[in-house]
C-alpha cells in the first residue's frame, strides 16, 4: 500500500510548484536538496539500525506516518521557502524508509535466500512504484488541480502507517520473527537431519 503511491508527491511536484508560480530552477533546488538529504538519510539510518535490532520497524511506522503528512501539508503551502524545508524533511523520511525496509527484509532472510529474496521484493515494489505517478496525473487530469492527487497519496501513506503501528499490538509486532543468521542455522540443522534420516534408509 505505501509503494502504491509514494512516487506521486516527487513525479507531481515540479509541475505542482509552477502551478502556484515557483520558477523552475527553485524547483531543480529542491530535487537536488531533497536527493542529498535522502542519500545522507539512508546512511544516518543503516548506522541506527546497527545499533538496535528493533528499531527498523519503528523507523519503518514513523517516516510513513510522516512522509503521508507532509505530502498533505505540501498543498496548503505557497512560498519556496515552506515548500523546500517540507520537501527536503520528505527526502529525509525516504531515505530512513528506504534502508530500514531493506534492512528488516534482508534480516528475515537466510544467506542463501539474501539474493533471490531482495530481488524478488524489488520487483514486487518496482510494479507498484511505477503505477503510482500515472494514477496521481489521471487524478491531476480529473479534477484540474493537483491537489487531489496529493490528498489522495497522503491518505495512503497515513493509512499504511496506521497498519504498520497495528503489529504493534500483535504478540511479536516489535521483533524480527527469524533473522538471517537463525534462518541459516536452521536450515543447516534441517540439512544434517535430512541427511542423517536418508543416512538411515539406506542402512
Amino acid at each position: 500500500m505505501q509503494f502504491c503511491l509514494c512516487f506521486v508527491s516527487l513525479a507531481l511536484q515540479g509541475r505542482y510548484c509552477q502551478e502556484i508560480g515557483i520558477d523552475a530552477n527553485r524547483v531543480a533546488h529542491m530535487y537536488f536538496f531533497n536527493g542529498l538529504a535522502s542519500a545522507i538519510f539512508r546512511a544516518v539510518t543503516g548506522r541506527l539500525c546497527d545499533i538496535k535490532r528493533n528499531i527498523p520497524i519503528w523507523i519503518m511506522r514513523l517516516t510513513v506516518l510522516v512522509s503521508g503528512t507532509l505530502v498533505i501539508l505540501m498543498t496548503l503551502l505557497s512560498s519556496y521557502e515552506q515548500l523546500l524545508a517540507c520537501f527536503v524533511v520528505y527526502g529525509m523520511t525516504d531515505g530512513a524508509f528506504a534502508s530500514s525496509m531493506n534492512i528488516s527484509v534482508l534480516s528475515t532472510l537466510s544467506m542463501k535466500q539474501k539474493s533471490q529474496g531482495i530481488g524478488f521484493f524489488h520487483l514486487c515494489i518496482a510494479i507498484t512504484l511505477v503505477a503510482g505517478p500515472p494514477f496521481g496525473g489521471f487524478l491531476a487530469d480529473l479534477f484540474g488541480s493537483y491537489n487531489p492527487a496529493f490528498y489522495v497519496a497522503g491518505s495512503v501513506q497515513i493509512l499504511a502507517a496506521g497498519i504498520l503501528f497495528l503489529t504493534h499490538c500483535t504478540k511479536h509486532g516489535d521483533t524480527i520473527a527469524v533473522t538471517g543468521i537463525q534462518a541459516e542455522i536452521i536450515d543447516k540443522k534441517i540439512t544434517v537431519l535430512t541427511l542423517k534420516y536418508t543416512q538411515t534408509l539406506t542402512d
